[in-house]
């Protein structure tokens, strides 16, 4: 019996305490009411965030495979005019003797376009030889502004 007094004397001195402070008592009620929501809150919050974060990464890959490839729009490949210029074999064609650029004088002279034209001495050009030629000096001059 000591056991249940025991127990009877516990809820009266609990029971005394809320009656004479009401408001602990409303306090203890609302944090054992609202400990739960908040963490709820916290873990819909978390998980919100975490699904935006998925959403933005599907967006943006979705955008990267949507999105065209810039395509290359250089007359020529890079490093190209540091290289020799390998010139068709054709019938018929012209033994080059000699090239002389006309104008020369107003095209900077810093800028090699004699040396690339020298390069098609010495060999017997056709058509498309000489319009190889002719691009990789316009190349150039358009490469170099």
């Amino acid at each position: 019996m000591t056991g249940k007094l025991c127990c009877r004397n516990v809820r009266a001195e609990e029971q005394s305490v809320f009656r004479r402070c009401p408001s602990l008592l409303s306090l203890t009620l609302m944090s054992a009411l609202l400990s739960p929501l908040s963490l709820q809150a916290a873990d819909v919050r978390r998980s919100g965030d975490e699904a935006f974060i998925i959403q933005q990464q599907r967006q943006e890959a979705l955008e990267q495979q949507l999105m065209p490839s810039a395509p290359d729009v250089r007359l020529s490949a890079p490093g190209s005019f540091a290289r020799k210029i390998n010139f068709p074999v054709e019938t018929p064609c012209f033994q080059i003797k000699q090239t002389e650029l006309e104008g020369a004088d107003a095209l900077p002279h810093w800028l090699p376009l004699q040396k690339i034209a020298n390069g098609a001495v010495g060999h017997c050009l056709g058509a498309k030889g000489i319009n190889l030629l002719m691009s990789t000096l316009q190349n150039r001059l358009v490469d170099h502004g």
